[in-house]
């Protein structure tokens, strides 16, 4: 399977590979600095759902109908989102978590994936899969429909690590944080 990458600006900057495994590459001479993209075009009225992967992609416009910017990988998300970005656009990101419920708060971001960090990055509203290690993939069609008629998890009043990491050290207890 072939599938072009465009720059905001339309041009086509590169093509991604895909072989019957599963494997990815871009061809030689792809961009891939840039904020590169493939859309599938569907319903924008709810606004668009920016994804890492083709396959994940795929898989939530077929749930949906909507249109899906598909960005190749989490790393692209931040760029095509600053690029293209609208304030009703979401990211629907891989749920990357490796960290046991015990040290998410103490390890410097490095429990929390790559689609999560680059998810926030972005500023768009963002879902994850409720699972740890899935994306839109291991899910249903009801499931991906279900958490996308929830609120994002960008939205929920939880602890938000990004802001308090810079803040924590490791003589601070967690109740110095939110002290008034």
């Amino acid at each position: 399977m072939l599938i072009p990458s465009y720059a905001h600006d339309g041009v086509l900057n590169g093509v991604q590979w895909i072989n019957s495994k599963g494997e990815k590459q871009f061809y030689s001479g792809s961009d891939r600095t840039n904020a590169s993209f493939h859309t599938i075009q569907g319903d924008s009225s709810k606004g668009r759902i920016f994804v890492e992967g083709y396959a994940n992609g795929s898989k939530i416009h077929q749930a949906t109908g909507r249109t899906i910017i598909v960005c190749f990988d989490a790393g692209m998300l931040p760029k095509v989102a600053k690029a293209i970005g609208k304030a009703d656009d979401v990211v629907f990101a891989d749920n990357d978590i490796r960290a046991k419920d015990s040290s998410i708060l103490l390890d410097n971001f490095n429990s929390y994936g790559t689609g999560h960090r680059k998810a926030h990055i972005s500023k768009l509203d963002f879902y994850l899969p409720v699972l740890r290690g899935a994306d839109a993939c291991d899910m249903s069609e009801n499931e991906i429909i279900e958490l996308l008629s929830k609120e994002p998890i960008s939205k929920l009043p939880i602890l938000d690590i990004y802001k308090i990491n810079s803040n924590l050290h490791t003589s601070k207890r967690l109740d110095e944080l939110f002290k008034a």
